[in-house]
């Protein structure tokens, strides 16, 4: 399982990103994660009360912020829920069940590569303590 998990973080960009940004790279992260979880939740509640704007701005900001990181999966998953729900709001092609669908595996996606994150933090937090 954790060969699935670190195939889902594109470690050339992610390493790029970090060694460009150097100490501000953790306080990246932190909004980032911060962030994804107020995604996440506009996504889900858009899905509940059928608003498909606010899962289309929410999916589309996930999807800039985690394909800066490298996170293609993650990425990936909220590009199709964009788009997917554009279709579905201006021309009523798809279902809600395809978009709670996509909602379910970027949530799984995104679990999955939280605990990497929150390793990476852990690990600047010991850099600047020696």
């Amino acid at each position: 399982m954790e060969e699935q998990i670190m195939s889902t973080i594109n470690y050339e960009v992610f390493n790029k990103l970090k060694t460009r940004m150097k100490d501000k790279f953790p306080i990246l992260i932190e909004h980032f994660l911060s962030d994804s979880k107020k995604y996440l939740a506009t996504i889900s509640m858009g899905m509940s009360e059928s608003h498909l704007d606010q899962i289309i701005n929410a999916a589309h900001s996930l999807k800039s912020g985690s394909g800066l990181l490298g996170l293609s999966e993650v990425s990936g998953l909220s590009e199709s829920l964009e788009y997917k729900s554009k279709d579905l709001h201006e021309t009523q092609q798809g279902s809600i069940n395809e978009l709670e669908h996509l909602c379910r595996q970027i949530q799984t996606a995104f679990s999955a590569v939280e605990g990497d994150l929150r390793a990476e933090l852990d690990k600047a937090k010991i850099m600047s303590i020696l």
